[in-house]
């Protein structure tokens, strides 16, 4: 019992446990510090089938973004309204994301090429 107590504590504190990596595209529509106990840069893009995204088939990804260089990237394309490509990876346990349940953390964000 001990032991299974001191591994999960172990996985909480070291932080995620890795669990896969893709890519994604879309225009962002937030860029926003959130969280109660430890502020994390949270992003939404949107991919839709109309002008941002406000079509049918729109769909919505959220991820979090630690390094300071990718928030100065995504800023940059959300006040220019260009459109995203973020390369990202989920994990199984994310003790420190305050928003995104599904916990996606950018690992590289490039404007995407028109």
């Amino acid at each position: 019992m001990k032991l299974s107590i001191l591994l999960f504590l172990a996985v909480f504190i070291s932080g995620c446990s890795y669990s896969g990596k893709s890519e994604r595209d879309g225009q962002i529509v937030k860029i926003a510090k959130e969280g109660y106990f430890h502020k994390t840069t949270e992003v939404e893009i949107i991919k839709g089938s109309l002008q941002n995204g406000g079509g049918a088939f729109g769909s919505r990804f959220d991820f979090t973004i630690s390094d300071p260089a990718l928030i100065e990237v995504a800023n940059s394309a959300f006040q220019a309204s260009k459109e995203i490509i973020v390369t990202y990876h989920s994990d199984a346990i994310c003790p420190y994301s305050s928003s995104t349940s599904d916990c996606n953390f950018a690992d590289n964000i490039v404007e995407k090429p028109r």
